[in-house]
């Protein structure tokens, strides 16, 4: 007959093992969490700078990856910044941008902020990049998810977390990082100059078109009222919102829907006409024909950014006229 007091001793034992088991994988994950987050990123900068600059700027470019890699702040003046980063839909850039302006005594007279095919067709990055909300919510207490929902812990993206175990290790030891963006928050190419050709353009808009399933208009109507509302509050606010679509490549640009590029023109219609927007198309702009402007089929090149930022200062005046004149002085490519 089994003894009961060596049955409850066993159970006992067990419940033991597995709660320290438990706590040891609990205690790892706060260790890998802890690692990862202690690494510095576009996001954590950016969000560094908002906390503590912030109200030095006049001019702020918003938007995806590209502006983030597009638009160029250190030629706009000493006292503009890049918030923009990759996969940004308009519902970031208005939460950023309401959260700038209420948190900071303030001088923002400018808003750039890029709008393109992607950007306008795109679901929110929870349908198919729910990692990305991650950053927004840990790093830039964006608080429409919980804390201690997926979107509250690195670690619940673990094929992220192996990328950057061993770079945070190391930085914890030697203290140096490789961060995507400068001291501005613009992007860094990681695509070399060298690397870029025909065969890889055409490569990279074979990606692009081949994850794009056509028009969701539940995805245009939301990210056109987002956008109205980041429109309306620079409105109010007395800020002026500069709306542009950056140069592509022509192959990319070409593959574009004719109803696609309608509802484009008719997004910066309202934009212009409704909220006083002032909007710019520079996606066929034939100064931008050359490879050397583009790192792949819908981003531009250091070289292609530099040389649409210098546009973008010779024809928006107020952006001239608000940028020091030690900026208005860069030579022209």
């Amino acid at each position: 007959m089994d003894n009961p007091t060596k049955k409850d001793d066993g159970m006992k034992g067990l419940a033991t093992r597995i709660f320290w088991v438990i706590a040891f994988v609990v205690m790892m994950l706060a260790c890998c969490e802890g690692l990862v987050r202690h690494y510095p990123n576009s996001y954590s900068l950016k969000a560094a700078w908002l906390a503590t600059h912030a109200h030095e700027a006049t001019t702020l470019v918003m938007g995806s990856s590209r502006s983030y890699y597009g638009i160029n702040p250190h030629l706009l003046g000493q006292q503009a910044f890049s918030v923009a980063n990759v996969s940004q839909n308009p519902e970031y850039d208005l939460f950023l941008l309401q959260q700038y302006y209420n948190n900071n005594k303030h001088q923002l007279r400018n808003v750039i902020l890029d709008i393109g095919f992607t950007g306008l067709f795109n679901g929110p990055p929870e349908d198919d990049e729910w990692a990305r909300a991650i950053y927004y919510r840990v790093y830039m207490d964006y608080d429409k998810h919980s804390r201690w929902s997926r979107y509250g812990f690195e670690c619940c993206n673990m094929r992220q977390v192996n990328k950057k175990f061993l770079p945070a290790l190391r930085y914890l030891l030697t203290g140096h990082a490789e961060v995507n963006c400068d001291s501005l928050g613009f992007g860094i190419p990681t695509t070399r100059p060298d690397e870029v050709n025909l065969s890889s353009l055409q490569a990279s808009a074979d990606r692009v078109f081949s994850q794009y399933s056509g028009i969701h208009w539940e995805y245009v109507l939301r990210n056109r009222a987002d956008l109205e509302r980041v429109a309306a509050f620079c409105q109010q606010h007395g800020i002026q919102l500069f709306v542009v679509s950056t140069p592509v490549w022509q192959g990319y640009q070409r593959r574009i829907g004719g109803t696609e590029l309608a509802v484009l023109d008719s997004t910066c219609r309202i934009l212009s006409q409704k909220y006083g927007a002032v909007c710019r198309d520079y996606a066929s702009d034939p100064r931008f024909s050359d490879i050397e402007n583009f790192s792949d089929c819908s981003h531009l090149s250091r070289l292609g950014a530099d040389r649409l930022t210098r546009i973008l200062m010779e024809e928006f005046s107020q952006l001239k006229n608000d940028a020091p004149m030690l900026c208005r002085r860069q030579p022209q490519n």
